[in-house]
């Protein structure tokens, strides 16, 4: 494993991690561009959302501080216990769609579950507390699922079986993955690279 702590390394962490950021300007649009925009101010559990991801299917899942909705392009569902048994409506913080048809849930303080065909099922990774919350997600070429929880722990999910290693560092907030198989683990003061390989040679030890 290799930790890089230079600030050019850190500014790359933010650009794999967290996102490009155009910085579109007004100006920067054709005058002749139209552009619809339409607003929904309801049927949200919550006004504030704090994830975002869209599943296999086309829907796309929010999450809320007060639980999990669905959007079908024209109205929200919500997804509480009356919905979605063993879900519950407190906070959720992370989602990911991966191309099995598999929704990746991290809530705040109650684990992390995956919803398939509406069916919720919880698992035993990370914590039921705030430190141990779902941080990262990303799906391999190979169809692999490597997660990371808040506290450090790196997980892959493959042909229903869980394996975790870990704690690899003690404050983890996002995950990527190169073709290569290099896994890129972002905390709050470091980015530390994995070989995927040499972690699954590691399983045993």
């Amino acid at each position: 494993w290799r930790m890089l702590k230079t600030p050019w390394a850190l500014a790359i962490a933010g650009l794999l991690l967290g996102g490009f950021h155009s910085g579109l300007r007004a100006s920067d649009v054709s005058p002749r561009a139209n552009f619809a925009i339409k607003s929904w101010e309801s049927g949200l559990p919550s006004s504030s959302v704090i994830a975002l991801a869209q599943s296999r299917d086309g829907y796309l899942w929010l999450g809320t501080f007060d639980g999990l909705a669905r959007f079908d392009g024209d109205r929200f569902t919500v997804f509480d216990e009356s919905e979605a048994p063993g879900l519950n409506s407190g906070p959720v913080v992370f989602l990911f769609g991966d191309t099995h048809g598999n929704l990746w849930v991290g809530t705040d303080t109650q684990g992390t579950k995956v919803i398939k065909d509406g069916q919720v099922r919880s698992l035993d990774i990370g914590t039921r507390q705030h430190e141990g919350r779902l941080t990262g997600a990303v799906e391999a070429t190979n169809g692999d699922i490597w997660l990371v929880t808040a506290n450090g722990q790196l997980c892959r999910y493959r042909d229903g079986h869980m394996d975790v290693w870990g704690p690899v560092a003690a404050y983890c907030r996002s995950l990527a993955l190169e073709t290569n198989g290099t896994l890129w683990v972002a905390t709050g003061q470091e980015l530390i690279a994995m070989d995927s390989t040499v972690v699954v040679s590691r399983q045993n030890q």
